[in-house]
């Protein structure tokens, strides 16, 4: 519904001004979809990858900036969701958020008034089976919103470099600050070595796909080395080659 209103309407105010009701109302919905984006499961923010791509993908809205203010949170989410979850952690009840995700990917959630004798024989016959169908639904799911991710990011990277350079960054240095040697050094093997369920481990491969990404839908200019007086390309520039060349990627 949100893109057939934009293909008939965003012509009308977009060309002329980023002010007005309609302009406002537009921004109440945005700002209530990046809300929605702080949910904790995934499988509740993956329902939007689909419209901000396409939105990004739009002609005109890109240049309006109404989509700027909104990004970083989108970019936020889909680097978070992007790392994926040890379900173990979720099994075992360790993760804060293990209910509500267990649910997220549960194909069996009822109302319990609805539960009869039936449906009860059922539930214990499939008990055991119950926590593998599950995982399952989540690698399959995950699998999907890193396809799908791809896209996104080189979206937000054409259209904001420079959000796309500043989150990217301190994503980068919150990693090398936090699991930069290996910390917490858990689920190690009988050698002692980090294995692929290893915080450290999982957190540096869920980076990889936003990385390699952002990276590929950067304008051209933003990775050139060359002087001009433009102060936004200067800006990107400064925030990501200062990143590339510190000491803490040496």
């Amino acid at each position: 519904m949100i893109l057939i209103f934009l293909n008939i309407s965003h012509k009308k105010y977009f060309k002329l001004q980023n002010c007005g009701q309609k302009y406002d109302a537009l921004c109440h919905y945005f700002a209530l979809l990046n809300g929605l984006l702080s949910h904790p499961s995934g499988a509740v923010c993956s329902q939007q990858i689909n419209l901000w791509t396409a939105l990004l993908r739009d002609p005109q809205l890109p240049q309006s900036n109404i989509l700027s203010q909104f990004l970083g949170g989108v970019l936020e989410s889909f680097m978070k969701h992007v790392v994926k979850l040890r379900w173990a952690d979720v099994e075992e009840n360790i993760h804060p958020f293990a209910d509500v995700l267990e649910k997220s990917w549960d194909d069996d959630v009822r109302d319990s008034k609805s539960i009869g004798f039936l449906f009860c024989l059922h539930t214990l016959i499939k008990h055991q089976c119950d926590s593998l169908n599950q995982q399952e639904e989540y690698e399959l799911w995950f699998a999907e919103l890193r396809s799908k991710s791809t896209g996104l990011f080189r979206s937000i990277a054409h259209s904001e470099p420079e959000i796309s350079t500043s989150y990217l960054c301190q994503k980068l240095e919150y990693l090398l600050d936090t699991h930069g040697n290996g910390e917490p050094r858990d689920h190690l093997d009988s050698s002692n070595n980090l294995t692929m369920k290893s915080d450290a481990v999982i957190q540096f491969d869920g980076v990889t796909v936003p990385l390699e990404y952002i990276l590929q839908g950067m304008p051209t200019w933003s990775l050139e080395i060359r002087n001009d007086y433009d102060k936004r390309k200067l800006q990107v520039r400064h925030v990501f080659f200062s990143f590339l060349i510190s000491d803490r990627c040496a």
